[in-house]
């Protein structure tokens, strides 16, 4: 009898709209759910700020652009004695610290001759008598000469003179 007295009074409870009776838990546990949802917002918005801060912030140095200008430069052929090449080359080196790039060509500058007349040298006629052997050629000169230099890169070469004889 007991127990069918409980029942009755659950069925009264639920029919007055009072499940537990215990109203305060379900405003502690949507309260708990908000707070959650603000703490998550919070983060999110402060990763978000902090990586457009480190974006901002990571920006390169910035590239200063020099031009050397080898001089005239004048070769003998491989595989032939009576075939030359005279080139004037003009290359561009992109760098970040100006005094380094200049102690760095001074210091430098007969291993730059040498790796140009050295790799000048290994060339044949038929190989830079066309359009794509002379870019080739270019292109070439450019990574001799980045393997040589440390503070520097070289991003373009020039003809200013070109003559195949």
């Amino acid at each position: 009898m007991f127990k069918k007295a409980e029942v009755e009074e659950e069925e009264s409870r639920t029919r007055n709209g009072k499940k537990n009776g215990r109203p305060g838990f379900l405003i502690a546990v949507m309260a708990l759910v908000i707070v959650i949802i603000a703490a998550g917002g919070y983060y999110g918005y402060s990763m978000f700020k902090q990586r457009r801060a480190a974006v901002k912030t990571t920006a390169v140095a910035p590239q200063l652009q020099r031009t050397l200008d080898m001089g005239g430069v004048v070769v003998n052929l491989a595989g032939s004695t009576s075939r030359y090449l005279r080139i004037s080359p003009v290359i561009v080196i992109k760098y970040s610290n100006e005094k380094k790039i200049e102690k760095e060509l001074e210091e430098k500058k007969y291993e730059i001759k040498d790796g140009l007349l050295i790799l000048l040298r290994s060339k044949t006629v038929y190989e830079i008598s066309t359009a794509e052997g002379i870019e080739s050629l270019k292109e070439q000169i450019a990574a001799v000469l980045n393997e040589i230099l440390e503070s520097g890169r070289v991003e373009e070469v020039y003809f200013t003179e070109f003559l195949l004889q």
